[in-house]
C-alpha cells in the first residue's frame, strides 16, 4: 500500500500537471511504463471524452472518498484525481486496486504517479476486487463515489456491485465503464431492480452516430452514473425483482412463467391431497404470483384454511354417470 502523506505542491498546481500528463498521453496514444518502453493504449483506456464525463461527475459530486475497481494504464485515475485536486486538498486518498497493473501494464500507472509526486493520494491494492472488497466492508469504510472498471463477466461486476454497494454512503454515487457490455449492464439493471438505484447520467461516444457492434455489446450508453437510494430497500427475505427483462424476448419470459406456475400449482395440489396444508399453501401462494388471474388456485388455497375434514369433501373428483 502507498503511504499517504499530503502533497506538499497546491492542489491546483497539482491538478494543472495532471491534466498536462493526461493530454500528453492521448497525444502520444501511448505511455511509458517501468519498462521503459511505450506502451499503446489500445482498447484498456477510457476515451479522453469519457474520462472527461467521469472528472464531471466527480467536480459535481466534491466527494471525500473514492473508489476505483480496474486501473489498467492509469487514464481514468488520472482524471478522477484531477478533478480531486480541482476540489481542493480535502480529500482522503484515493483508492484503487488492480492485481494486473505489474503483470499487464507494466506499472505505467504507478509510474506516472511517481511522476507527478501523488503517489500518496493514492492507496494502491495490486490484489483482485473480490478479496480488497470484502477488507474493507470489514475495516468500516465508506465512501461517496465509486468507478467500477473490473473484469466485465456478470459474475465479477456482481460481486463487485454488491460489496460497492455496502461501501457507498446513502445517496453516494457509483460510475459503471462499459456498460454497453452485458454482462455490466446486467449489474446495473439488477442494481436497480433490487437495490432502488437510479440512473443519473450517462456517456454516448456520439448518440446521433450507430452505435459500436463491440463483441459481447450491446447498443446501450458506454458508461453510466447510478445514485444509491438515501434509505435503504428492505424486500423481504424472499422477495427478488427479475432485472433481465430486456435481455430476453417477452414471449419466452411469459412462456416461461406460466411453466414455473403451472409446477408450482402442480406441487401444491399435491402437498394438499398429502394433508400438507403449510407446504400447500407456500406453493399455491407463490403460484398466485406468477399468474393471479388462476381462480382454481384461490379455490385450492381456500382449502388449507379450512379443516381438513371440509378440505377433503371440496376436493373429491365429480364422479361421471352413464345410462
Amino acid at each position: 500500500m502507498i503511504a499517504k502523506d499530503k502533497p506538499q505542491i497546491p492542489p491546483a498546481e497539482t491538478a494543472r500537471r495532471i491534466g498536462e500528463r493526461i493530454a500528453e498521453i492521448y497525444a502520444r496514444s501511448a505511455i511509458v511504463g517501468d519498462d521503459e518502453q511505450p506502451h499503446s493504449l489500445g482498447g484498456m483506456s477510457v476515451p479522453r471524452d469519457e474520462g472527461r464525463f467521469i472528472a464531471d461527475l466527480v467536480r459535481a459530486e466534491k466527494p471525500h472518498a473514492t473508489l476505483e475497481i480496474g486501473m489498467a494504464w492509469g487514464v481514468s485515475t488520472l482524471f478522477i484525481l484531477q478533478a480531486l485536486f480541482e476540489n481542493g486538498a480535502g480529500f482522503r486518498p484515493h483508492v484503487v486496486m488492480d492485481p494486473s497493473q505489474e503483470r499487464i501494464f507494466h506499472n505505467a500507472a504507478l509510474r506516472s504517479l511517481r511522476d507527478l509526486a501523488i503517489t500518496e493520494m493514492v492507496e494502491f491494492y495490486q490484489e483482485p476486487s473480490e478479496l480488497v472488497l470484502p477488507r474493507l466492508v470489514q475495516e468500516g469504510r465508506s465512501f461517496d463515489l465509486a468507478f467500477v472498471d473490473g473484469n466485465h463477466h456478470f459474475d465479477y461486476v456482481f460481486i463487485d456491485l454488491r460489496f460497492v454497494h455496502r461501501l457507498l454512503r446513502p445517496g453516494g454515487l457509483v460510475i459503471f465503464d462499459d456498460t454497453d457490455w452485458v454482462g455490466v449492464n446486467l449489474a446495473c439493471s439488477f442494481a436497480v431492480a433490487n437495490y432502488g438505484y437510479r440512473a443519473v447520467a450517462e456517456f454516448s461516444p456520439d448518440p446521433d452516430a450507430p452505435k459500436q457492434a463491440r463483441p459481447g455489446t450491446l447498443p446501450r450508453a458506454r458508461a453510466r452514473a447510478y445514485r444509491k437510494p438515501f434509505e435503504e430497500i428492505d424486500p423481504g427475505a424472499d422477495a427478488f425483482a427479475p432485472f433481465f427483462l430486456d435481455f430476453v424476448p417477452r414471449e419466452l419470459l411469459e412462456q416461461m412463467l406460466r411453466t414455473e406456475g403451472r409446477d408450482l400449482r402442480h406441487k401444491g395440489h399435491m402437498a394438499l391431497r398429502a394433508g400438507d396444508r403449510v407446504q400447500a399453501r407456500n406453493y399455491l401462494k407463490l403460484a398466485l404470483a406468477h399468474d393471479p388471474a388462476r381462480f382454481k388456485a384461490y379455490l385450492r388455497l381456500l382449502r388449507t384454511y379450512l379443516p381438513q375434514s371440509i378440505s377433503r369433501a371440496l376436493g373429491k373428483p365429480k364422479r361421471t354417470f352413464r345410462g
